[in-house]
This record gives structure tokens, sequence and C-alpha cells, in this order.
């Protein structure tokens, strides 16, 4: 959660909004997981438009009541500050359908709220970390070993974004960097491996260095 939090708090961020601030408490003790503001220009003064957001980085889509607390926020904001207050729902693992109901009709009659889910930020992070699409990185693991891919993953962690490939032989690679040449922190690598039931990683570079040497010296 707090890496999906820090996520957010860089794409506002890079999308102009000010003082992007995550993990705060308002009144009554109500958790709020980002903040931040935007400024609409006016012809003697800036108008400020208020921001919430709730990140969800649940393993399964997120239900219903969730959706009822986020309007409770957000309603309240409206009520206290008397401002433009706007909200953004992320949920890494997308909404079960009677979320998406409500936020459907919800959305029909009011436009405040925005509903974010997996899929739409995959294609932010891929964007703002330029990283190359999958096919690129599938050419790049097809160039280094001809083990069949079993499964491919976007992780994010620490400030930095990359492809993960899974092996059927409960083995793993990671690459990342605008050239995919770029190897994992020791971290990453134990935090992925636990993810993924104890899958031991496979240094690609240092494999396919290996088969270089020994065909010398064959």
């Amino acid at each position: 959660g707090t890496q999906l939090e820090e996520l957010t708090k860089r794409l506002l961020e890079k999308r102009g909004y000010r003082q992007v601030s995550t993990n705060l408490v308002g009144a009554g003790g109500t958790e709020i997981d980002i903040s931040a503001e935007f400024a609409l220009p006016g012809l003697s003064r800036e108008n400020f438009v208020h921001v919430i957001g709730e990140c969800k980085a649940y393993e399964t889509p997120v239900v219903q009541p969730e959706w009822m607390k986020f309007l409770g926020k957000l309603y309240t904001l409206k009520v206290t500050r008397k401002k433009d207050v706007r909200g953004i729902f992320l949920a890494l693992s997308g909404v079960n359908g009677n979320f998406n109901g409500a936020y459907e009709e919800f959305h029909e009659h009011d436009e405040s709220i925005e509903l974010v889910t997996g899929d739409r930020l995959v294609e932010q992070v891929i964007t703002e970390f330029k990283l190359p699409p999958i096919q690129d990185f599938l050419s790049a693991v097809g160039r280094l070993t001809t083990d069949p891919i079993a499964d491919i993953s976007l992780g994010y962690y620490d400030s930095r974004s990359f492809w993960i490939a899974e092996f059927a032989n409960d083995t793993f690679t990671v690459l990342s960097g605008d050239k995919l040449d770029q190897k994992p922190s020791s971290d990453v690598v134990e935090l992925i491996s636990a993810q993924l039931q104890a899958a031991v990683y496979r240094d690609l570079f240092l494999e396919g260095l290996a088969n270089q040497r020994r065909n010398f010296a064959i």
C-alpha cells in the first residue's frame, strides 16, 4: 500500500499537482491516503481544486463498502471546506461488480471522482519510467534464453519499475531501464521471490556470458 501511495504521489506531481501529501489524518481520525491541490488559473488570482485519493493494493478486487467509505470522506471535505473537492480511487486489482455498478451510476450524475484500476495504471507506469513495451521485453528475454515464459508482470518498488518474467521451472528474471539492460537490487529479488513462492532468480546476462565461454571452449 505504501508503495502505491508513493507511486501515485509521483504521478500526480509530474502532472502539475502541488502540495501532494500521503497518509494524512483528518477530523475524527479519518485517514486520507493522498491529498493534493491543482491550480486553475484565473484573471486576477489562482483558484485551487483540492484532490484526495484512496490507494488499494489488494490482491483481490475492491468491494463496494470501500466505495461508500470513500464517498463519505469526499462528502465530509466538501461540506467542511466548502470548496471544489475531487477524488481519485486507485484499485490495483480492480473492483468487483457491485463496486463498478455503484461507481458507474454515480459517474453519470457526478464526474468528480476518477476510478483508476491496474490496467490503466500500467500504462501510466510504463510511460513514467520509460520502460519499453511488453513486446520488446519478450524479444529481449528470447535473445537471452530459449526457456518458455509462463507469466509476465510489471513491478514497482522504491521509485523503480521493471518487467518480471516467470519460467515454468520455478525461476524468474527481472529487466529494467529504457534498454532493458539494468539488473535488480538484492532487495527487489528477495521481495519478488517471496511473492512468487520462493522462486529462484536467474541472471540471464550471466547465463548468456557463461554460454559464450562454454561455446568458445568447445
